[in-house]
């Protein structure tokens, strides 16, 4: 007997739709924008941190982003490197947000293979990167 849409066996069914949805609504919940192709506005990449959160986040195929953060005494310091990957003529803007308080904004980097390390403390225990790409 064939598998129903609903099916947890059906390939794309049910669980893969409900899946998809609750991904796209998480990330619209953190602000994440996706211009439609050939647009001019910028991409928006939202990745939250916390306190021993590590990793390299690929963006917008145009760059990536490495973090590691950790806590001492109430403050968060993340620290990476903002990396462009691609020769599209497009520069990747790192932000990093702490809650209730001032955004730190670094330098765009642009340029196929170009790099730039960052690094940004503030109070609390958890933060957001965001790394627009345009």
């Amino acid at each position: 007997m064939p598998s129903s849409p609903l099916s947890p066996k059906s390939r794309g069914g049910f669980r893969s739709r409900a899946a998809g949805s609750l991904v796209a609504v998480a990330l619209a919940g953190l602000g994440a924008v996706a211009a439609a192709p050939g647009a001019s506005a910028a991409t928006i990449t939202v990745i939250p941190v916390g306190c021993s959160s590590t990793g390299v986040a690929t963006i917008a195929a145009a760059g990536r982003v490495s973090f590691k953060a950790s806590c001492v005494g109430g403050r968060l310091t993340v620290a990476g490197v903002v990396t462009d990957t691609a020769d599209d003529g497009r520069c990747l803007q790192l932000s990093v947000v702490f809650p209730g308080a001032a955004t730190k904004r670094f330098s765009p980097v642009c340029g196929v293979n170009r790099s730039a390390p960052y690094t940004a403390t503030g109070a609390g225990t958890l933060a957001t990167l965001r790394v627009s790409v345009a």
